[in-house]
C-alpha cells in the first residue's frame, strides 16, 4: 500500500543496399509467418460506447463496460481470450527448449537469499529459495556462517488451500524475540498479519487481516516495535474496506497499537483517521509509526499517497501508550524531505529544497529546526540518492548515471565526506541500515553481475563477503558486454541509454531487440542482472534500458520532466532510444519489441500509439493504460501527485495525452502486442489490458496483415510481487517467445 502502480523528428537512418533487402525479406516472413497461424479471436461482449465531457473535450470510452470483470458475460470472454493467448504461445516450437534453458540457468545456483534484514551480533533474518522449491521460506541465522533455523514454511497454507501464497513484510523485534510477519494469496497483497516467538515459533496473538503494507530488500515494513519488544505498531485499512467502493478502498487507514499477551479488543489506533486533533491529513494518506533512538519518543511518518516527499510528527511514547498522546508536526511535505535517518538525537534529511541534486541536512529531533538546518553534504557532482545512519557515521549513495559511489561522514560536527570504495564494481543498495550496528550492509550487482551481500567493517576499513548468497554457475558470464551512451531526444535532451549483449554481436540490424523504460515516481533503472536473461541473451538478444525523464537517474528536475503535463517527454524519449538503436544497427523495426510494466505501460502505449512502425512487437505487463479512468481504481488518489486528475482542466489534459487507449486509430497498424496481466492485482486493475485489448484488436480489424493482440491472465496472480518461481518462468519464456515469433526467428515460428 506504499506503492503506486513494482512510465519527435526521426533521426537519420543509413541503411545499406543490402541490409535494406535483408531486412525486407525479414519482413516478407514474419507477414506471412504471422498470417498463417492468425485464428479468429473472440468478439467483446457488446456494450454501449460511454461519452463524458470534461472541460469542453468529449472523451469516448467504447469498452467502458469491461471494467465490470465479474459480470458473467466479460468474465467469460476473460477466460476465451486467456485460453485462446495460451494455445498460441505454446504451439511456438522453441519456447520448451527456451523454458527449459530458463530453469536449467536458475537452478545453478545453490540458493536465492532476498529480502535480507540484519540484526545486531550477525544475526540474519532472510527469505530463502533452493532448487526445486516453487515458493520461499523465511529463514533465521546467528552469524553469517552459522547455523540456519526456518521460522516460516508456506507450503502447509498452499496445501491447505489450493492458491499460491507469498510474504509481503517481515519485521523482527529490536532483539530478534518476536516477528511480526504478513502473508498474502494468489498475488492479491490483501495481507494478514500474524506475529511469533522466533525461539518456539508459538503464534503471539490472532491473525490480524488488512495490514496490507509491503516490503522491498530495503526492509522498510511499516511495522514499529515497542523497545522493550512488549508490542508493536502496525497500519491497518479502514474496516469493512473490501466492501467499500474501490476508489476508497484505500483510504483512511490508521496506525494501530498491540501489547503482546493483551486481547484483541484492547487494540487501540494511535494515529490517522478523518478526525485527529491538531493533525490534517488525507484520506489518501498512509501513516505508520515508530520508535526512534531517542526512545522516549515516537515518531509518526505520513506518506502522501505516491508523493516522494512525506510528512513527520512526533508525540511522547509515554502518552502514546496511555492513549493521551498530543502529536506535533516536525516537517510537511513542503520541507522537500524525501529521506530521513536518526543518529541519537539527531535526524539527517535527504532534501531538495533549492538542491535538484538534493544535499544532507542535520537538526535536532528534539527541537526540530528545519529551516535553520545544517547541511552535511550537497554533491558537486553526481545525484545524492540515499541515506543510512549506522554506529560509527552517516553512510550516502551518490550516483553518477549508471554508477554509484559511497560515501562516509562521521557523527561529529564538521566531518569530511570520505568514499569508500566497493569491493566490486557496480551498483548498491543499503539494506536495513541499524543505527546499532556500526559500518553498512549492502547488496550489490551489475548489468551483467548477479546480486551479492558485502558488510563494511568501518574499523579495519575492508569489504566482507561472508558468502550469505553465494554465486551460481551463470551469476557471473564473462561473455555479456554493456555499452553505456547518451541519445538525443525530440528536445535535444541527451538520455541515458544502457545496452546490454553478448560479445562479438554484429552491427547488422539484425539482432532482436528488448527496449525497456519505466519513467514514473522518480526511481531509476539501475543495473541488475537476473541470470535467466542468458536465456534471451545468448539466444542473440538485446535488452536496451531506456532511462527516461519521470525517473531519477539524474535528479529532481530529471522526475519532473516526464510527470502530468510533462509526461510525453518519457515516451518520446523512448522513442529516441528506438530510433539510436535502429540508426546504429543493433536492430531494425523488423526486430525491435518495446516492454514496460505497471506506470511503464504508459511507456509503451504511447511508444506504440505514436510511433508503431518502429516496432515488430509490444509486451505490456500490468500495464497503466487508460488513465482517464485511473482515479476510480484502488490506489487512484494516491496516484493524482504523479499523475493528475480529471477534475481539473490542466490535470485531465495530462492524463488524456497519456492515455494509450484514447490514442488507438481505427485502421492504423500496430507491433503484435501481449499484455500479461495477474487478475487479482490490486494497483493496476486488470481492466486496464483487457480494454486496451479490445480496442486494438478492432482497430485492426480487416486489415491484410492483422498482427496479433493477445491477452495472457494469470488468475492466480496479481501486480507480481507475491508470483511463484513457476509463474515467473512462465512469464518470461511467453515474453521471448512471442518476440522471437514476431521478429522472425526460424525457431519459433509456428
Amino acid at each position: 500500500m506504499f506503492h503506486g502502480l513494482g512510465f519527435p523528428p526521426a533521426s537519420c537512418l543509413f541503411v545499406t543496399e543490402r541490409r535494406a533487402a535483408a531486412l525486407g525479406a525479414a519482413a516478407l516472413a514474419l507477414t506471412l509467418s504471422a498470417a498463417a497461424t492468425a485464428q479468429p479471436l473472440p468478439p467483446p461482449p457488446p456494450g454501449e460506447i460511454v461519452r463524458e465531457t470534461f472541460f469542453g473535450t468529449v472523451v469516448n470510452d467504447p469498452w467502458r463496460h469491461l471494467e465490470q470483470v465479474t459480470n458473467p458475460d466479460i468474465a467469460a470472454w476473460m477466460r476465451d481470450q486467456s485460453d485462446r493467448t495460451r494455445a498460441v504461445l505454446d504451439a511456438l516450437p522453441g519456447r520448451p527448449q527456451l523454458l527449459a534453458r530458463v530453469g536449467e540457468i536458475e537452478n545453478a545456483a545453490p540458493e536465492r537469499i532476498f529480502s535480507v534484514e540484519r540484526l545486531p551480533g550477525e544475526r540474519y533474518l532472510y527469505l530463502k529459495r533452493i532448487p526445486g522449491d516453487n515458493g520461499v521460506r523465511l529463514y533465521k541465522r546467528d552469524g553469517a556462517k552459522g547455523r540456519e533455523r526456518m521460522l516460516v514454511d508456506l507450503d502447509p497454507w498452499v496445501e491447505e488451500t489450493g492458491r499460491s501464497h507469498a510474504f509481503s513484510f517481515f519485521a523482527s523485534s529490536p532483539h530478534g524475540r518476536h516477528l511480526a510477519y504478513g502473508l498474502t494469496e494468489s498475488g492479491s497483497e490483501a495481507a494478514t498479519m500474524r506475529v511469533m516467538h522466533t525461539g518456539t515459533r508459538a503464534d503471539l496473538i490472532a491473525p490480524v487481516d488488512r495490514v496490507d503494507l509491503d516490503s522491498g530488500e530495503s526492509g522498510d515494513t511499516g511495522i514499529g516495535w515497542l523497545p522493550d519488544e512488549s508490542g508493536l505498531f502496525f497500519n491497518r485499512l479502514a474496516p469493512g474496506s473490501a466492501e467499500r467502493p474501490t476508489a476508497e478502498r484505500y483510504q483512511w487507514s490508521q496506525v494501530f497499537l498491540h501489547r503482546i499477551g493483551d486481547p484483541d479488543s484492547e487494540r487501540v489506533p494511535v494515529f490517522g483517521g478523518p478526525a485527529m486533533p491538531g493533525v490534517r491529513l488525507e484520506a489518501a494518506d498512509v501513516p505508520v509509526v515508530f520508535v526512534p533512538p531517542v526512545e522516549w519518543l515516537a515518531l509518526a511518518v505520513v506518506v502522501h499517497g505516491t508523493q516522494r516527499e512525506f510528512s513527520v510528527y512526533s508525540a511522547n511514547l509515554a502518552d502514546v501508550l496511555a492513549g493521551r498522546a498530543v502529536w506535533r508536526q516536525v516537517f510537511g511535505p513542503g520541507a522537500k524531505v524525501s529521506g530521513m535517518s536518526l543518529h541519537g538525537e539527531d535526524v539527517y534529511l535527504l532534501t531538495h529544497t533549492n538542491a535538484p541534486r538534493f544535499k544532507v541536512t542535520r537538526t535536532s529531533i528534539l527541537k526540530p529546526d528545519i529551516a535553520g538546518a545544517v547541511t552535511v553534504y550537497a554533491p558537486d557532482r553526481g545525484i545524492l540518492a540515499t541515506i543510512a545512519s549506522a554506529r560509527d557515521g552517516l553512510y550516502l549513495k551518490v550516483r553518477d548515471g549508471m554508477t554509484s559511489r559511497l560515501l562516509r561522514i562521521a557523527h561529529a560536527p564538521g566531518a569530511a565526506p570520505k568514499e569508500i570504495p566497493l569491493p566490486v564494481a557496480g551498483t548498491f543498495e543499503m539494506i536495513n541500515p541499524d543505527g546499532r550496528i556500526p559500518g553498512v550492509f549492502i547488496r550489490l550487482e551489475g548489468w551483467n553481475r548477479a546480486f551479492q551481500y558485502f558488510r563494511y567493517d568501518p574499523r579495519r576499513e575492508r569489504w566482507i563477503n561472508d558468502g550469505l548468497q553465494p554465486l551460481g554457475a551463470f551469476d557471473t558470464p564473462q561473455d555479456i558486454e554493456v555499452v553505456e551512451t547518451q541519445v538525443r531526444s525530440h528536445d535535444g535532451t541527451l538520455v541515458p541509454l544502457s545496452i546490454v549483449h553478448r560479445k562479438g554481436m554484429r552491427l547488422d540490424g539484425g539482432n532482436p531487440t528488448l527496449l525497456q523504460g519505466y519513467g514514473a515516481y522518480g526511481g531509476t533503472d539501475e543495473p541488475s542482472f537476473d541470470p535467466t536473461q542468458l536465456a534471451w541473451l545468448r539466444h542473440g538478444g538485446v535488452n536496451a534500458i531506456c532511462h527516461v525523464r519521470g525517473g531519477g537517474v539524474y535528479g529532481r528536475e530529471w522526475y519532473d520532466a516526464g510527470r502530468g503535463a510533462t509526461k510525453p517527454n518519457t515516451w518520446k524519449d523512448g522513442i529516441a532510444c528506438a530510433e539510436h538503436l535502429i540508426a546504429a544497427g543493433y536492430t531494425s523495426p523488423a526486430k525491435l519489441a518495446i516492454f514496460g510494466g505497471s506506470a511503464g505501460g504508459i511507456f509503451v502505449g504511447r511508444a506504440i500509439t505514436e510511433r508503431p512502425e518502429l516496432f515488430a512487437a509490444a509486451v505490456i505487463q500490468v500495464g497503466a493504460l487508460d488513465m482517464v479512468r485511473s482515479e476510480t481504481t484502488a490506489t487512484g488518489s494516491q496516484n493524482i501527485s504523479e499523475f493528475g486528475t480529471v477534475k481539473d482542466a490542466a490535470g485531465f489534459r495530462a492524463l488524456l495525452e497519456m492515455s494509450a487507449y484514447h490514442h488507438v486509430v481505427d485502421g492504423r497498424r500496430y507491433p503484435a502486442t501481449l499484455f500479461i496481466h495477474g487478475v487479482n492485482d490490486a494497483r493496476v486493475d486488470v481492466w486496464h489490458s483487457l480494454k486496451m485489448a479490445a480496442r486494438m484488436q478492432t482497430a485492426s480489424a480487416g486489415l491484410a496483415d492483422t498482427r496479433p493482440v493477445l491477452l495472457r491472465l494469470d488468475y492466480d496472480a496479481g501486480h507480481g510481487s507475491g508470483s511463484t518461481r513457476e509463474q515467473h518462468w512462465q512469464e518470461l519464456a511467453d515474453m521471448w517467445s512471442f518476440i522471437l515469433w514476431q521478429t522472425g526467428d526460424p525457431a519459433f515460428q509456428p
